[in-house]
């Protein structure tokens, strides 16, 4: 992937999903794309060119246990969907309520674009706000079968494909942008 195509102002959702659809396992876990990450997908170069990250509070959780209590990200802003109180580094933010104002605050936060980092349900909410600009999804050859679904929405949203890919392993990838 060719991280020069993510325009400065987008909001990306950047991820990974099962052939039918699913970002983790039911129990939340992502073990089964340890096979597959390689470094033909870009995901460095991708990481280099993002400049912010909005996540829902349960990605955050899970994060800050893998990492002891720390942001993966660094200075990096980091907005966290959340109505709970949040105790955090001073590059990450706490917000509820309307995602127009946190995707404003996000762009508003950081000269790049940003990344929305897992999340379903805060994927589904930008989708809606038509905040959510671009969508790489890498597809894993693997069935699942129940797990966390990539998006909650309860009406079609059209896509319009970017550009497409193959990968080691079978894996692949499409980048789309919705359609207004």
């Amino acid at each position: 992937m060719d991280a020069s195509e993510i325009r400065d102002d987008d909001i990306v959702y950047y991820l990974a999903a099962s052939i039918d659809g699913f970002i983790a396992a039911a129990d939340g876990s992502a073990d089964w794309l340890n096979d597959y990450f390689v470094p033909e997908l870009g995901f460095h170069s991708f990481m280099a060119r993002i400049k912010g990250a909005i996540m829902g509070r349960t990605s955050w959780d899970k994060m800050v246990a893998m990492t002891g209590g720390k942001s993966a990200y660094g200075e990096t802003p980091v907005i966290v969907a959340t109505h709970r109180p949040l105790e955090a580094p001073a590059s990450v933010t706490a917000m509820s309520g309307d995602v127009t104002a946190m995707a404003s605050a996000a762009r508003a936060s950081v000269n790049g674009p940003v990344w929305l980092v897992g999340g379903a349900s805060v994927a589904t909410q930008l989708l809606a706000a038509k905040q959510l600009t671009r969508i790489d999804l890498f597809t894993i050859p693997v069935l699942l079968g129940t797990g966390i679904p990539a998006f909650r929405n309860e009406t079609p949203v059209s896509l319009g494909v970017i550009s497409t890919g193959t990968y080691p392993k079978g894996v692949t990838r499409t980048s789309y942008r919705p359609r207004p």
